[in-house]
């Protein structure tokens, strides 16, 4: 046995480390971030503005668009509803008939009338 050399004990040897994990900085933005980042925001606040107003602008413009091809359409519908009944109108047996004799002075034969077929 060694002199002067305290013993081997494992009481004695052992050593803890005790570790801290950091996940990252903990230290408030500072003024070389900050200033980036606000730059960044007022950006973007910018573009999704312009962006806004540009699409207000193409819906009201398809707003005034659809109103206008609906008055349109509105009005092709009324005349067309109206030639119908004009249609309608002219195509009764009583209008055809008269049109005839006034223009073409075509009659037609009265009950017991004789018909003479020319050949």
């Amino acid at each position: 046995m060694n002199h002067g050399v305290p013993a081997f004990s494992p009481s004695a040897t052992s050593v803890t480390i005790n570790r801290q994990v950091v996940s990252g900085r903990r230290e408030p933005l500072t003024g070389n971030i900050l200033k980036p980042a606000v730059m960044i925001l007022c950006i973007a606040l910018v573009i999704v503005l312009a962006v806004s107003q540009f699409m207000r602008m193409t819906i009201s413009e398809s707003m005034t668009e659809l109103s206008i091809l609906q008055t349109v359409h509105s009005k092709k519908w009324t005349t067309l509803t109206e030639l119908r009944v004009e249609r309608a109108r002219i195509t009764q047996k009583d209008v055809v008939v008269a049109a005839a004799g006034e223009r073409m002075k075509l009659y037609l034969p009265i009950d017991g009338q004789v018909h003479k077929l020319r050949m």
